[in-house]
């Protein structure tokens, strides 16, 4: 046993001495790493969750608390890299036990991630930023009204309207911290693009000048079949008002847009205030005068109870119909008269809030890259990515591009090791069981190997896509590994047919262990480092593969694949062909990479390179 180990401790020490031998095997190796290190630590690079933030000199990890909530991480890919983030470390570190170890703590560790993840998966998420209990009495409250005994409901107390102090009870810490965050983000980002905004005053205005020009033309067309475009353009500029310009030229970023928001809101609150004023202040005093002298009554009835009852207190529930329809209108009116007061202060005091309480933020730990999660929208628009450097730019659905380059590397991980794992759980046994027994049942295998290899996975993919109505991931992920194994399969039923001769084989059939012991514990072990050659170049295939059905139309729609974010760039070709280029650029350096240690994991395993 001693000597088996020190022997394969010895094959794999030669191995890697032979692959150290190869500078640019291990530059493409450290590259590689680094993309697996981004896909598992995505959320650290790219998240609009800070990490830690003190606020009021107390520490809050957002990032944490939301690392699991499916509101959030909506795709299970994500939920089960997030898990990976803790168990990954712990896997890397069962490498460091004796050997003896390794295999059942590798095993045990993978059970716990498949574990977890199909907790987390099915397990019912809440909003961090939500507190049923609190949410609960806030409706109560609201739905409350006071009725008070002796007193017909249409003449009691009217609902009190919600103030922003009201709403701040009923928001947990982490619900006034998401607020405060939002308007520190937004506001950084409106800052930041805000050095464009000269140039996108200019591509606005442009914009802005064509689309009215064509629509003069369209509505002069017969009548002035000469006009000239220069006097059309004077003739809008001038006409153009600065506050229709401002609109015009507004930068399109969330803050802006939150501004003209409560803006027109305002304003429309404003204009429903005019139109309920006369109606309110008539029905304030109507309505005024029946509280207070019934209300009285109520009162003084308490010391005296053979007070006499106000004659329309008495007969208040015995007058007509219309009579209640219009006490009824009057309350309505009051009410909504009321409710737009308090909204518009509730705006008002909002805002004061956000920015009195933005200050008390004392430190924010956001993520290395980028400050928004590949599914958060952003803003923008296509003549403001002109101006923007590529790592400013957003994508369609006004999503952060960058954002969307650094999840998708979990989608090629996945795609690339998943897909080939799939392959050779289906390749192995049928190559091996081929070039073991060989005769008819390897020409059996042989001939299906040969038919199955016949039918092009593109046009398959196509057959599933319409029978299933689906584009999903990993609907993907089986169609490439279903019809991707039989290379593994004929370079396996190779290394049997060599392997099966030699006298070590002979020694087992003599000894009596039986076909399956000597398949799967003697000669595929030897079998295994040769096929290990191929997985390189077989996971960069795999990538490959999902990057081009992504880019033609067939990926998994929503999805921040680099196939896909090619295929968006294509789509908008070519006014924003520049989305195009960076997930290009990143496939192309991930799949150069794989190429090359793949080329140098050759050499190293390869006995005639040895020295």
């Amino acid at each position: 046993m001693e000597s088996k180990t020190s022997t394969h401790q010895s094959f794999w020490k030669v191995v890697g001495r032979q692959f150290s031998r190869h500078p640019l095997g291990i530059i493409s190796l450290l590259v590689v790493g680094l993309f697996i290190l981004a896909g598992i630590y995505a959320p650290f690079l790219a998240s609009s969750k800070p990490i830690a933030v003190k606020y009021d000199d107390i520490w809050y990890f957002p990032l944490f608390r939301y690392l699991f909530y499916h509101g959030f991480y909506t795709t299970y890919l994500d939920l089960f890299f997030n898990v990976l983030m803790f168990t990954f470390p712990l896997m890397l570190a069962t490498f460091l036990l004796p050997r003896s170890w390794k295999r059942i703590a590798l095993l045990g560790m993978c059970a716990i991630q498949i574990a977890t993840f199909a907790f987390v998966s099915l397990r019912a998420s809440t909003e961090p930023s939500a507190d049923p209990t609190l949410t609960r009495h806030r409706l109560r409250v609201l739905e409350s009204v006071e009725v008070l005994e002796g007193i017909d409901p249409l003449l009691g107390p009217l609902p009190a309207p919600p103030t922003w102090d009201f709403e701040l009870k009923h928001m947990n810490p982490y619900a006034r911290l998401e607020a405060i965050l939002r308007y520190r983000q937004r506001r950084d980002q409106h800052d930041r693009l805000t050095a464009h905004s000269a140039g996108f005053d200019e591509l606005a205005l442009e914009r802005w000048l064509e689309h009215e020009l064509r629509k003069a033309k369209h509505a002069s067309r017969g009548r002035d079949p000469d006009i000239d475009d220069s006097v059309l353009r004077s003739e809008l500029l001038g006409n153009l008002s600065s506050v229709d310009k401002n609109e015009i030229t507004a930068l399109p970023t969330l803050w802006q847009q939150d501004r003209n928001y409560e803006s027109s809101k305002v304003e429309r609150l404003r204009a429903l205030l005019r139109d309920l004023h006369p109606r309110y202040e008539r029905a304030k005093t109507t309505i005024a005068l029946f509280q207070e002298t019934c209300v009285d009554w109520l009162h003084l009835i308490e010391h005296h109870p053979s007070a006499e009852m106000p004659p329309h207190c008495a007969d208040f529930s015995e007058v007509s119909e219309q009579t209640r329809r219009n006490i009824e209108g009057m309350r309505e009116t009051i009410i909504e008269y009321e409710e737009t007061l308090a909204s518009i202060a509730l705006i008002h005091e909002r805002i004061q809030w956000l920015d009195m309480e933005n200050g008390k933020v004392t430190t924010v730990i956001m993520p290395l890259l980028r400050p928004y999660h590949w599914e958060d929208d952003v803003g923008g628009e296509q003549a403001l990515n002109e101006l923007l450097p590529w790592w400013e730019l957003t994508r369609s659905g006004r999503k952060d591009l960058a954002a969307a380059l650094v999840f998708g590397v979990r989608v090629s991980l996945v795609v690339g090791v998943t897909a080939i794992g799939l392959a050779l759980l289906i390749g192995i046994p049928i190559g091996a069981l081929a070039g073991f027994y060989g005769g008819r049942t390897d020409i059996i295998v042989s001939r299906l190997m040969e038919i199955w290899e016949s039918m092009p996975t593109f046009f398959m993919l196509l057959l599933v896509v319409s029978v299933t109505q689906s584009k999903s991931i990993f609907l993907v992920i089986c169609v490439i590994s279903f019809f991707g194994w039989t290379g593994f399969s004929r370079f396996l039923r190779g290394e049997f047919f060599k392997q099966r001769h030699l006298p070590y084989v002979q020694a087992c059939r003599s000894m009596g262990f039986s076909d399956s012991y000597t398949i799967f514990n003697h000669i595929l072990p030897n079998a295994i480092p040769p096929l290990l050659t191929l997985l390189p170049f077989a996971i960069m295939g795999a990538i490959t593969a999902e990057a081009g059905l992504s880019f033609l139309g067939l990926g998994e729609e929503g999805s921040c694949s680099w196939g896909v974010l090619m295929d968006e760039g294509r789509r908008a070709f070519p006014g924003e062909s520049y989305l195009l280029w960076p997930p290009a650029a990143l496939l192309t350096i991930l799949l150069v990479a794989i190429a090359l240690v793949g080329d140098a994991l050759r050499d190293a395993l390869d006995p005639r390179m040895h020295s």
